[in-house]
């Protein structure tokens, strides 16, 4: 099956639960990070694994605009959403706020744990980790049953 995993990462912490995700499959997926990369003809694709982070109640525009825009072929594909959020108890809304009409299609919803990484991190960003998240150095806390979970419904299982 060929696979593309689509994410937006602003600090790495979705191209590392992608790079994760992708360790796991029997087959190797394309990877494109949508922040930096051209988005590359999706037709090709029998699944689309999206991902993306949350920060401060928001996922990444450039995430939220690939999905408006290719809807319609999203639809016709085997396709999952994955997230890494520190605050999961919103995990629901957040789904749905990215996901829409198509959230029902989607093979898997996932939160996949969380990563701050705070040495990337821009003054502002650190300012709200120290706040919110309680959080002054680097923590890498990611689910790898939600991890597996993920590479299984690609992988068929």
């Amino acid at each position: 099956m060929k696979t593309l995993i689509v994410y937006a990462t602003n600090s790495g912490t979705a191209q590392k639960a992608a790079q994760l995700i992708n360790e796991k499959l029997k087959e190797k997926a394309d990877m494109v990070n949508l922040n930096d990369q051209k988005v590359p003809d999706i037709t090709p694709y029998d699944f689309i694994a999206i991902g993306g982070s949350i920060m401060m109640g928001r996922i990444q525009r450039s995430l939220k605009q690939f999905i408006k825009k290719n809807k319609k072929q999203l639809m016709q594909k085997k396709m999952g959403l994955f997230i890494a959020c520190g605050f999961p108890e919103n995990l629901n809304d957040y789904f749905e706020a990215i996901l829409g009409d198509i959230g029902g299609h989607a093979a898997f919803k996932r939160s996949i744990g969380y990563a701050y990484y705070f040495d990337r991190a821009k003054p502002l960003v650190k300012q709200v980790m120290v706040s919110i998240a309680k959080v002054t150095e680097t923590v890498e806390a990611f689910d790898n049953e939600a991890i597996q979970a993920i590479a299984d419904v690609i992988n068929g299982k």
